[in-house]
């Protein structure tokens, strides 16, 4: 953050598959989707009595 000593830190990622198929056991096809994302953000800040520092993560995931 401008002007201050606080360092932030923000990533993440995101994914997606898809995905098709014959049954051996019929000749119908198989599909198959699934999706995900994750967000990170990381906080740091120095203090008389050392480093302070806030971590929170989240995530979600969907298959079909």
């Amino acid at each position: 953050l401008a002007g201050t000593t606080t360092c932030v830190k923000v990533s993440g990622r995101v994914r997606m598959e898809a995905g098709a198929a014959t049954s051996r056991s019929r000749a119908v096809p198989v599909t198959g989707q699934a999706a995900g994302g994750r967000l990170d953000i990381d906080t740091r800040t120095p203090t008389d009595y050392g480093p302070v520092r806030v971590f929170v993560g989240t995530g979600a995931e969907r298959r079909r």
